[in-house]
């Protein structure tokens, strides 16, 4: 059996300003934190856009920047190997 669901919208993670849907808000915080030279921690849900807007807002801004998927870290502690 196939099942095909129809996609609205582009699920990879946007990568400018202008693909953003309705985060004025957070995008201004943002702005206001870096140029203030404070720390700004994005926490929220899954899926909700959090990498989108610290790309669109890297990018946007053209802020030199290194990103790190920390999902595929893993360590390994107490010198046994798996």
């Amino acid at each position: 059996m196939l099942v095909v669901y129809q996609c609205f919208f582009d699920l990879r993670p946007k990568e400018c300003i202008e693909e953003l849907y309705d985060f004025r808000d957070e995008l201004n915080k943002l702005i206001a934190c870096y140029r203030d030279g404070r720390i700004a921690v994005i926490l929220g849900i899954r899926r909700m856009g959090k990498s989108s807007l610290l790309r669109s807002f890297l990018n946007s801004y053209g802020i030199p920047h290194t990103l790190i998927d920390a999902r595929r870290i893993i360590l390994n502690e107490g010198g046994s190997e798996h």
